[in-house]
């Protein structure tokens, strides 16, 4: 089902403006907007620090500004700020409960959200609900929002942010279109990175795999040094006083520390065309899920994860 958005002069002050590094997905819903076939259910799709959430607010502002009704005096500026301020009666963004041990959006979320779908709008004549990291939406709570998804009130929109639409249940894919987001290149980063005022260094850019959130923390000086601990041991040559000071960090830092051993594994099983380097990745990859799966003691499956790329790296170096 699509959604009707009246027309309006959108190419002169649509609210992409600013958006960096991602003109297909832009251009993919200026033209659906123009040609009111937006869907009501969409899939902003690609990995963190790429643009997914400022897009998706800054598309939901636009709805909520109701561009048809000029004489309501609001702009989609205006709608989000509100929304910033989490004081916008027609905008609901939900997430996972970080206070799990592993965190998932929960049943009682996705009643939340078929309930304030089926609201009467306070401000607008558009309701709009965001979910965040919707790949991580448990059984229940995906079963739950199906209903929304499959008979949808009118003037109303769900926009879900996922880094693997594979992820998200078959019945949900089967009724969203999704908008792909691209890895960001490192002059784009850069560009990005010096109108907000922050510095980076080359190695953070190259670390980064394309996100500017990886991107701002590597600039942290704990994190680059890290960094270098992490691709020392990846190699075979972290030297043991080392060891206990990055197992803490990789701790505190469970997602970054992850992805800079799998992105560094990676790079050098393809560089080396060792076979031990790429089965060190599938083995990181079980041990870290199993830990989630699990709940088990982080510290232990770090201190497990570096005695594996000892030993893969010892192996790779024929010793």
């Amino acid at each position: 089902m699509a959604v009707h958005h009246p027309p309006t002069s959108l190419e002169a002050k649509h609210p992409f403006g600013g958006i960096l590094g991602q003109d297909r997905a832009v251009g993919q819903l200026l033209a659906a907007l123009s040609r009111d076939r937006l869907s009501h259910a969409l899939a902003f799709v690609g990995p963190a620090g790429v643009g997914r959430r400022t897009t998706a607010l800054r598309l939901a502002a636009w709805l909520l500004a109701d561009q048809s009704d000029q004489t309501a005096g609001r702009n989609w500026q205006a709608e989000l700020r509100l929304m910033q301020d989490h004081a916008h009666p027609d905008f609901l963004a939900l997430g996972p409960d970080e206070t799990m041990a592993k965190p998932e959006i929960k049943v009682e979320a996705a009643r939340k959200l078929v309930g304030f779908m089926q609201q009467t709008p306070a401000r607008s004549d558009w309701r709009v609900a965001l979910v965040e990291q919707a790949e991580r939406l448990n059984r229940q709570a995906a079963n739950g929002i199906l209903k929304v998804l499959e008979e949808p009130p009118a003037r109303a929109s769900i926009i879900l942010v996922v880094n693997d639409l594979e992820q998200v249940l078959p019945t949900i894919r089967s009724r969203v279109a999704a908008v792909a987001f691209e890895r960001l290149s490192a002059d784009v980063m850069g560009t990005i990175a010096q109108s907000q005022g922050i510095a980076l260094s080359e190695a953070a850019l190259r670390a980064s795999q394309g996100s500017l959130a990886i991107a701002r923390q590597l600039a942290d000086p704990k994190a680059s040094e890290n960094l270098g601990f992490l691709q020392a041991a990846v190699t075979g040559r972290l030297s043991d006083d080392k060891l206990h000071g990055l197992v803490a960090w990789c701790c505190a830092n469970p997602d970054l520390a992850l992805g800079q051993v799998l992105q560094t594994l990676s790079q050098a099983a393809r560089s080396s065309q060792n076979h031990h380097l790429a089965d060190a990745y599938f083995h990181v990859l079980t041990l870290d899920q199993r830990r989630q799966s699990y709940n088990l003691d982080a510290t232990a499956t770090w201190l497990e994860v570096f005695a594996l790329l000892k030993k893969c790296a010892k192996a790779a170096a024929g010793r």
